[in-house]
């Protein structure tokens, strides 16, 4: 792994010195270089390139000479893939490690979306607790109406003026062992946020859930579960449409 590790680098170097008058072909052989590292990093190679992956894409579909230089009219689109090649430089060998046996999160997230608003539930664990950990919110905080039982006045949280903070429910029926705080954010969807289709209205969800909640969960292993397999995988493995 090291020797693919030390010649990506070189190939950022090299791309790098001649930017933005590069060809269709370095930056291909650069994206091999990080797809070829799938094992270790996992998602991160296609979700950290999907900039530089779109040149590769139109050279396809416009059937360009793979040596030729990249010229666009769209700079913000030069800028984008230079800052995922700094990622690159700066982020590979961090990212270059992966553990045999995943530890235990520390927090868990539920998230979910309708036609009209989003919302997510955020759990945080006590280091340590007693098992069994909760693997779904629909057997361990709702019930089989959809209803959140163990949140008492849980109707009166989610409203229209919910705050845009994630708000802290300290009235719940769930374990004091294994839980060591619970969130909740909600907020109705825009018209324009309604118009999206539901993979989009997921993501959606998680975005606010993480965001909200980013002072809770920061340093922390955190699982997030969605009743949506477009959402998750697109999450984990990104998207060719740009607003996913």
């Amino acid at each position: 792994m090291e020797h693919r590790l030390q010649h990506a680098l070189t190939k950022i170097d090299e791309l790098n010195e001649k930017w933005p008058k590069v060809s269709f072909r370095e930056i291909s052989q650069f994206l091999g270089q990080i797809n070829s590292m799938h094992p270790v990093m996992q998602g991160s190679c296609t979700l950290r390139s999907k900039m530089l992956q779109t040149f590769v894409n139109t050279r396809h579909f416009c059937d360009l000479p793979w040596d030729d230089k990249i010229c666009s009219d769209f700079q913000g689109l030069f800028e984008k893939s230079k800052q995922e090649l700094d990622f690159w430089k700066t982020e590979m060998k961090n990212l270059n490690f992966r553990t045999f046996k995943l530890p235990d999160p520390l927090c868990m997230g539920w998230v979910d979306a309708s036609d009209h608003a989003i919302g997510g539930i955020l759990v945080k664990l006590k280091p340590g607790g007693c098992k069994p950990m909760p693997v779904t919110v629909d057997n361990w905080i709702l019930d089989g109406a959809g209803v959140l039982p163990r949140i008492r006045n849980c109707a009166r949280v989610q409203v229209d003026v919910f705050t845009k903070e994630p708000q802290r429910i300290t009235d719940h029926d769930l374990d004091p062992n294994v839980v060591e705080d619970l969130y909740i954010v909600h907020r109705n969807l825009t018209y324009t946020e309604k118009a999206v289709d539901s993979n989009e209205r997921e993501l959606l969800g998680a975005v606010e859930l993480l965001l909200g909640c980013l002072q809770f969960v920061k340093n922390s292993v955190f699982t997030l579960h969605f009743d949506n397999l477009n959402a998750a995988t697109i999450l984990e493995k990104g998207s060719q449409k740009f607003r996913l």
